[in-house]
């Protein structure tokens, strides 16, 4: 009698929980442990400290409206911390939609995706305009690889900040890529005027061709500015005084050592252009 009236009051309970109690107790079963998320929080903050000494020896952040606003390196830097690799899965044209220019490419548009032990944990698309900073100065197709390399730039760091913006927020700095960022105000161009060029490493752009502070363009772009104005690999990196990885390693951008070789190319003719 005893069991059956146990069994009795057993039913009686269970038949007063509502859906939204079952709900209730299957959210509790798949939270995790405080003692897990201690250890995750543990391992998000130590991240963090390393991602903030990383970016701030090497200056991988620009400050607009009072604001650190990190580079594409920096979200490379702390995918790469995950163990996360970017991809660029597709880039193509983007036409004019006025009149009869229907047939015109007025950008490029990338799309990125970020992966992690072939898994993928976060994407992003972004369209860079022929008419923005990456394609001044450059003619022809060269404009055009401009904007795609930008286009895949600013997509890979949207990519990261998708997944990782609540830890560069964690490392002190604002979710917003520089490059997303408008400057009104440019309040980091150099107002500086190109110099008298012998050493064509202190070489400038005139203000106004500046590049937007943060934004850099791809390593490949240095190769390709040296190949239209007449120059080999070698002799680029001669006429830069280093390698163009030990050029960035030592802190500069990839956008002012195309400002030295086309400094220099004003003053020195290209071979079999003398």
């Amino acid at each position: 009698m005893e069991n059956r009236s146990l069994v009795s009051d057993v039913n009686q309970a269970l038949s007063t929980i509502t859906s939204s109690d079952t709900l209730t107790l299957g959210l509790a079963a798949s939270l995790p442990s405080p003692k897990e998320v201690d250890e995750y929080l543990a391992r998000a903050t130590y991240l963090a400290g390393k991602l903030k000494e990383i970016i701030d020896q090497q200056h991988l952040y620009t400050i607009i409206n009072n604001k650190k606003h990190p580079h594409a390196e920096a979200w490379q830097t702390l995918a790469a911390l995950d163990s996360a690799v970017l991809y660029t899965t597709n880039t193509q044209p983007v036409f004019s939609t006025e009149g009869e220019e229907k047939t015109k490419i007025v950008a490029y548009r990338a799309r990125v995706t970020l992966e992690k032990h072939n898994e993928v944990i976060g994407a992003a698309e972004m369209d860079c305009g022929l008419d923005e900073y990456p394609c001044t100065g450059r003619l022809g197709w060269g404009k055009h690889r401009a904007a795609q390399s930008a286009a895949q730039t600013w997509a890979g760091a949207k990519a990261c900040r998708v997944r990782y913006a609540w830890i560069m927020v964690m490392a002190g700095y604002s979710p917003t890529p520089a490059e997303e960022m408008t400057q009104p105000e440019q309040e980091e161009r150099s107002a500086r005027k190109r110099p008298s060029i012998r050493d064509p490493r202190e070489a400038t752009r005139p203000e106004g061709v500046r590049p937007p502070a943060g934004l850099d363009l791809q390593p490949g772009s240095f190769y390709t500015r040296a190949r239209e104005l007449g120059y080999t690999t070698e002799q680029a990196v001669t006429i830069l005084g280093c390698s163009l990885g030990a050029w960035r390693s030592s802190g500069k951008r990839v956008s002012d050592a195309v400002d030295a070789l086309e400094a220099y190319a004003e003053v020195h003719a290209p071979p079999g252009k003398a």
